[in-house]
Parts: structure tokens; sequence; C-alpha cells
């Protein structure tokens, strides 16, 4: 499947949004976007220097209304959300995390095979 834009942007714009919350607190914010394509397709990397997500909490960070964010900062769906679209496109979504070092989220779109 191909991936859609606009869709695609969504999923952007949440990781971003995600890794500017997780830097809010540091003395020296870093979030970058890293993006490399291959044979195999293109990964998109949103990595963070923030607080990082507890080994505990991994597990559920893409189901729906889960969130660490305090109330009225977030509803919990947006990594769920943003989960099921690169799913939608064939694609996957993979998180690398350490608390107090950061989080690094990779989306890998897998090239279309055209026969």
């Amino acid at each position: 499947m191909r991936a859609n834009a606009i869709r695609l942007e969504q999923v952007l714009l949440n990781l971003l949004s995600n890794a500017v919350d997780a830097v809010e607190d540091e003395l020296m914010p870093s979030v970058s976007v890293d993006i490399q394509q291959s044979e195999e397709g293109i990964r998109i990397s949103v990595t963070d220097n923030g607080s990082g997500i507890p080994q505990s909490a991994l597990p559920h960070i893409f189901d729906p209304f889960f969130t660490r964010k305090e109330v009225g900062k977030g509803l919990g769906l947006g990594l769920s959300i943003a989960f099921n679209i690169i799913k939608d496109f064939g694609g996957f979504i993979h998180v690398h995390s350490e608390p107090d070092k950061g989080t690094r989220f990779d989306v890998q779109l897998l090239q279309e095979i055209s026969s």
C-alpha cells in the first residue's frame, strides 16, 4: 500500500509533538529527525533527549488512551493512531527508550514491489 501524505504527516506531527513535550524540562533540549532510504524502503527516526519512557510503560504506549502526561495534556490516542496508520501502510513503528537518556521512534515504510 502507498502511504497517504496527509496521514503520514499526522504520524510525524504526533511523534514530533511528543518529542517536544519530552524535552520541555531539559537544559539543552534536542529533537532530531533522520530519514534514510534503502532498498527495503524508508526509515524515519524521531529522537529526543528527554526523560525517556520507563520500561514498565513501553508495552503499553501504543494502547488507546494510555498516557503518561498530566491530566488535560493529552488523551493518549496519538501513538495508537500513529501505530495504526503505519500498520495500514504495511510498515512498522518501533520505540527505543532509556530513562533519563531519551527516546527514539523508528518508522519503517517498506518499498512497494511492482510486478
